[in-house]
């Protein structure tokens, strides 16, 4: 195989089967692109791709192997399309890894959601009385990742283990976790809503850094439609994007104060004066 190979870019003629070991060790390989018709991937099709960064498949696969997607240790975001309801593989491919990973799923009635799926990491314990090895995990990523039952994704699950996040990871993964729900809001109730709204404004100093850097307006829209603002709120962010030269950014934000928060007229005492 080749191992200079950035981009994989499979088509319809390659079949529906991706071969044990295909694609393994291709140490330059960044993005995968797999077909339609893709159904079976098995055992570690894909195995330590150390470079890997990206995978796009569709939703219909039926099998996927023992470790496809081992050792992939830069992986930092699956798209799946296509989605009606099954997605079960994904499970299976989080499962081969335990670093952050973004998941975006297209669904064919053109909804579409992004999730954060945290870290973790297993710690083997001796139980010396009962003469076992008990697996302690660290992190709430191995809850995340049991949040697709009945082969379809929970999003009530997903969102009750918020709590969990906020205790067991650093804090830019929550407020990303918050971001994709109120931006992609599938399935997302009123009450946990406000709840992530209210984890964001604790934590504005950090939301405003990680909005400016990125340059994100669009999910600065949505926090602005989400009601997020307080006045205060909103003069910090300005002067954050103004600070990092943001001026699209510090602009929509100055159109939105004065369209939400007129400014209060100057009154005057009279006997302030002296005639």
């Amino acid at each position: 195989m080749n191992e200079e190979m950035l981009v994989l870019d499979l088509d319809e003629s390659h079949g529906s089967v991706i071969k044990n070991h295909e694609f393994a060790h291709c140490s330059a390989l960044k993005i995968i692109n797999l077909p339609k018709g893709i159904e079976v991937i098995e055992d570690y099709a894909f195995y330590r791709c150390l470079a890997l960064e990206e995978i796009h498949l569709y939703a219909g696969i039926k099998s996927l192997g023992c470790g496809a997607f081992m050792g992939c240790k830069k992986l930092k975001k699956i798209v799946i399309k296509d989605v009606e309801d099954d997605i079960y593989f994904l499970t299976e491919i989080l499962y081969d890894f335990q670093y952050e990973v973004e998941v975006e799923i297209y669904y064919k009635d053109e909804t579409f959601v992004k999730l954060t799926f945290p870290e973790y990491y297993e710690e083997s314990v001796e139980n010396t009385p009962a003469r076992i090895i008990d697996i302690v995990y660290h992190g709430s990523g191995y809850k995340y990742r049991q949040c697709i039952r009945n082969r379809q994704m929970d999003y009530d699950k997903y969102d009750s283990l918020f709590s969990y996040a906020i205790a067991q990871n650093f804090t830019p993964t929550c407020i990303q976790i918050a971001l994709n729900r109120l931006s992609t809001p599938k399935g997302l109730k009123p009450a946990v809503k406000e709840r992530y709204l209210e984890y964001l404004r604790e934590e504005s100093k950090e939301v405003a850094k990680q909005i400016c850097k990125n340059d994100d307006l669009e999910i600065m829209g949505v926090l602005a439609e989400a009601g997020y603002f307080t006045e205060n709120l909103l003069r910090a962010f300005q002067d954050r994007a103004s600070a990092m030269g943001r001026a699209e950014m510090a602009s929509y934000l100055l159109n939105y104060g004065l369209e939400h928060f007129k400014p209060k007229k100057k009154t005057f005492d009279f006997d302030d004066f002296e005639f």
